[in-house]
């Protein structure tokens, strides 16, 4: 693991040593978002790893992510839905969190919010941050606080046709550090109770409608995965692996339970490096995003010095397939697109 990721070690330690409020109880119904397109496609963009922080020079990092908008919007023909998959934020100030998701309104299409490792790092309340969030008009609501499942970001989206639900779109708050020892950590993943609840979601809707799932942290099966393809990279998707993986350390049932419910893929973000996405032995997706802007750190070509960074898009189809697309949006004058596309993923 590189340096980067122990800043705010500290400030991770005491949110999980936090103590959730009373708990209650809610339906699935209220967990659940519907967004009504009758085009034959609902198309997604991926943005991760923001990072805004106190060095951020927030016009031009403003500028860059209109440009990768732009991008996704031209390659899509529309724009249904903005996921941002966590660490918008690494010591940000209240102004800067208010700002980025003001920005983010602006852009006039729904968007939806799960946490990253870093983004409760800062002077503010996670009740702060949710409230934060959903002030535009184009937020789409985050769940409970006091519901007793672990995160703070666990939610689902149904892309509806206006009669049936075509595809569902699942949430969950990979939350931020695990203790492994009293003295080391890890990345922590998604809970078993968490797990417990999209099992439910799924049980409940009993629609059996294919869903892809959005995260911040690879889960814990990405490196067997990745082992699995060291000698033939036949299952790999697209994209490139720059940089050791951080995937969670926690065992969780997630993955297959994902599988056992039709989920298609998994995508996440965290190693701003990394870009790969691969099928394990079963052909179930694991994939990072791309990385949307170059604070912190970001993978630039030693050749050509592109920049590694700028969204991911996903197109889904009435027919249970999707079309992935990774944009690639240079942070150099001129901002030149490039992209790696691959369709009909089922």
């Amino acid at each position: 693991m590189r340096t980067h990721k122990f800043i705010g070690t500290f400030l991770s330690l005491v949110t999980l040593c936090a103590c959730q409020g009373g708990t209650k109880t809610y339906e699935i119904k209220d967990y659940r978002q519907v967004l009504t397109s009758t085009n034959d496609t609902f198309s997604i963009l991926q943005l991760t790893d923001i990072h805004w922080c106190y060095t951020t020079k927030i016009a031009h990092s403003e500028e860059y992510l209109t440009q990768v908008f732009e991008a996704a919007k031209k390659e899509a023909g529309h724009l249904d839905l903005i996921v941002i998959t966590g660490d918008s934020f690494l010591g940000a100030d209240q102004a800067m969190v208010t700002e980025l998701y003001r920005f983010v309104n602006g852009w006039g299409v729904p968007f939806a919010v799960t946490y990253g490792n870093h983004d409760k790092e800062g002077d503010w309340s996670r009740e702060w941050m949710n409230e934060a969030i959903q002030k535009g008009e184009n937020a789409l609501s985050l769940p409970y606080a006091d519901d007793g499942i672990d995160g703070d970001t666990n939610y689902f989206i149904d892309w509806s046709d206006g009669n049936d639900t075509v595809w569902r779109i699942y949430l969950l708050d990979s939350n931020s550090l695990t203790l492994e020892s009293p003295f080391s950590y890890g990345y922590d993943g998604i809970h078993e109770n968490q797990v417990g609840w999209m099992k439910n979601v799924h049980d409940t809707m009993n629609d059996s409608v294919p869903s892809l799932g959005f995260v911040h942290i690879p889960p814990k099966e990405l490196a067997p995965a990745l082992q699995g393809t060291a000698s033939d990279k036949s299952q790999w998707i697209l994209g490139k692996q720059h940089e050791k993986t951080c995937q969670s350390s926690v065992d969780s049932s997630f993955v297959q339970v994902a599988k056992e419910i039709g989920m298609r893929g998994v995508f996440y973000g965290h190693d701003h490096n990394n870009d790969f996405v691969l099928q394990d032995q079963d052909g179930f997706v694991m994939g990072y995003g791309v990385k949307s802007g170059t604070e912190l750190y970001s993978y630039e070509d030693p050749d050509t010095h592109q920049t590694l960074t700028g969204g991911a898009l996903y197109t889904l189809k009435k027919d249970g397939a999707y079309d992935l697309t990774h944009l690639y949006v240079d942070d150099h004058e001129g901002y030149a697109v490039s992209s790696l596309r691959k369709e009909g993923l089922r």
